[in-house]
């Protein structure tokens, strides 16, 4: 997903179920600004989930962001949890090859598996689209 030496890559979205599209986009190009501002690297992402219970899922405009420490994390959560109303983000700890759910104060709380990559749609809750491949836990 990415050429870098960052132990971890969050992946969260500003995106919000009833938005507007418009809405939706401006507060993506408005964590955009604010990462670059902060001196983050970042890549636009899609990103797929579906809720339990669901017969369709939905995809949505995501940001995944190289980190390298627990307080990176913690301001990631922040941003996202409190900025834009998310309930967690993902955090790809690369070391472990894990994918894990953290919530706005960057404590984990959920571990979803070891990370996998396809070059096609994975039969998966949830999943993100990059350069080519599909990234996903199990």
């Amino acid at each position: 997903m990415f050429n870098t030496n960052a132990k971890f890559i969050v992946i969260a979205s500003t995106f919000r179920f009833g938005a507007s599209q418009a809405t939706n986009i401006e507060n993506h190009v408005e964590a955009h600004d604010t990462l670059a501002e902060q001196g983050f690297t970042h890549k636009d992402v899609l990103g797929f989930y579906k809720e339990d219970g669901a017969e369709m899922g939905n995809s949505e405009l995501s940001l995944a962001i190289p980190c390298k420490t627990a307080a990176q994390i913690k301001s990631m959560a922040r941003l996202f949890c409190d900025g834009y109303n998310q309930d967690c983000i993902a955090v790809w700890n690369r070391d472990s090859n894990t994918l894990w759910l953290a919530d706005k104060e960057g404590h984990v709380f959920h571990t979803c598996g070891t990370m996998r990559s396809s070059k096609t749609i994975p039969d998966a809750q949830a999943w993100t689209y990059t350069g080519g491949f599909y990234f996903y836990a199990e």
